[in-house]
């Protein structure tokens, strides 16, 4: 589940959106987010990321990334690694459940996850993850993020501003 928000909150390189690692590799903030099961993502869901950091070994085949996750209100540092099992397929990552993620959208300064969490009860869960540079958003990235989440079939009702409850350390 952690590593979706790799996708989430983390991950890169798929087929159709190739990545290089000096594309990837860096601090990102997560931007926006939005889920089927939008609890998994409010405040104490335990999809909700905080991303920090991205690092891709392999030629990108293996996806690190450094994110905070909130548990009664304190930030928690979370370090996990997504790994894509053969070169056309989504990353996969095993925490609180089967996660698999790819990257769906990219631009300049923002790359955009979707992701599936399997959760350890067996409750499936589809999120995007829009991840920034910046610690902004610019109306495009809005207008992107809230198409592709229409485009993936999740309401735009479902739609969360990370960033603006990101309290986080660096």
């Amino acid at each position: 589940m952690y590593i979706f928000l790799f996708a989430l909150a983390v991950g890169l390189a798929c087929a159709h959106l190739p990545i290089l690692p000096e594309q990837i590799n860096g601090e990102w903030r997560t931007l926006f987010m939005a889920s089927d099961n939008v609890d998994k993502i409010e405040d104490g869901g335990d999809l909700k990321a905080f991303l920090r950091h991205f690092q891709c070994f392999q030629g990108c085949r293996k996806l690190s990334a450094r994110f905070y996750i909130k548990l009664f209100g304190e930030c928690r540092e979370v370090s996990a690694l997504g790994i894509k099992r053969n070169t056309n397929g989504p990353y996969v990552a095993d925490y609180a459940g089967q996660n698999s993620f790819e990257i769906i959208d990219k631009g300049d300064e923002d790359i955009v996850f979707s992701s599936t969490n399997v959760d350890v009860r067996g409750r499936r869960t589809r999120v995007l993850l829009m991840a920034g540079k910046r610690n902004s958003i610019t109306p495009e990235q809005e207008r992107r993020f809230a198409q592709l989440t229409e485009e993936n079939g999740i309401p735009r009702e479902n739609i969360k501003n990370i960033l603006n409850s990101d309290t986080c350390p660096n």
